[in-house]
Parts: C-alpha cells; sequence; structure tokens
C-alpha cells in the first residue's frame, strides 16, 4: 500500500507539470501563493516540513499534490516526504480493511498487535523531528564560537628561531 502512495503522487506531480497545471493555477492562484511562501520558509527543511504537513490530519493533501509541480517542489524529496509521512494512514487504513473482512465480534477490532504497530510508528515519525533539532543546535553552537588558535607546532608551518642565521 505505501508503494502504491509514492507511485501515485509522482503521478499526479508528472500530471500537473505537464497537463493539469494551469487549470490549477487559475483556479487556486491565491492558495498557491500561500503555499509557496511556506514551502520557501522551510526550503533548509523541506523533508521534514512536508513530511510533517503529510502526518498531519488536517492537511489537504489532495492540494499539496496538485501545487506542488506549479510552486517548484523537487520531485524526489516530494514524493519521498509524502510516502513517509503517509505511511502512517496508509497502515490504518489497510489495516482496518483487513480487520473488517475477517471480523468475527466488535472485541476483535483492536488487538495488542496493532496498538503496538500504531506506537512504533508514531516513535518513528517523532525520531527524525527530535534528532534534527538536536543536530542543528549542535552545529549552532559549533558555527557560534571563536576561531581557535592553534599553536605553531600543530600549523605545520616551521618555527622560525631568532638564533639561525
Amino acid at each position: 500500500c505505501v508503494i502504491c502512495t509514492g507511485l501515485g503522487t509522482a503521478l499526479c506531480y508528472l500530471f500537473y507539470n505537464t497537463i493539469g497545471g494551469p487549470l490549477v493555477r487559475r483556479l487556486f492562484l491565491e492558495q498557491l501563493a500561500r503555499l509557496d511562501n511556506a514551502v520557501q520558509h522551510h526550503r533548509r527543511r523541506l523533508f521534514y516540513y512536508l513530511t510533517v504537513i503529510r502526518i498531519f490530519p488536517m492537511t489537504p493533501n489532495f492540494f499539496i499534490n496538485l501545487a506542488a509541480p506549479l510552486i517548484r517542489l523537487p520531485f524526489v524529496p516530494h514524493v519521498a516526504a509524502s510516502t513517509v509521512g503517509l505511511a502512517p494512514i496508509t497502515f490504518l487504513t489497510c489495516q482496518a480493511g483487513q480487520t473488517l473482512s475477517s471480523l468475527e465480534s466488535v472485541h476483535h477490532a483492536v488487538d495488542k498487535r496493532i496498538l503496538l504497530t500504531l506506537a512504533a510508528l508514531a516513535v518513528c515519525a517523532v525520531v527524525p523531528l527530535l534528532l534534527r533539532r538536536r543536530v542543528e543546535r549542535s552545529l549552532e553552537t559549533l558555527t557560534d564560537t571563536e576561531p581557535i588558535e592553534l599553536p605553531e607546532e600543530l600549523r605545520g608551518e616551521p618555527a622560525t628561531d631568532a638564533h639561525t642565521t
């Protein structure tokens, strides 16, 4: 199911990049401008931003698919973030279908395996965001420091001696 999500996202991108773009521009110009501003604001963390907006259930995913090529979202990060971000809901939907097809009583609708899998998916969705913040803080700490003056013996420069002629 997750592969189909990625494939569908890629096909939408290609369609609206070639044929459907003029219609979308005409109908959604203001919304395209707002999404483009948000994407430009998050350009440094584009993959994380796209993943989070796909995970959030109130985001209009259909519009992101329409708009992606029109606001110059790079193809690979867009498809990858969409696939990762939509994986939890794709899993839930497939799991719900399987559960309903084999349901014998209401008590069998939720079991421990499903809850553990959902918990693991939630952790997997949050871990990259937590690690990103830690890495960014470390990089900021490194870039905010003053340059270090290396001792002469570590610089690789020949030492000058006042006694040598």
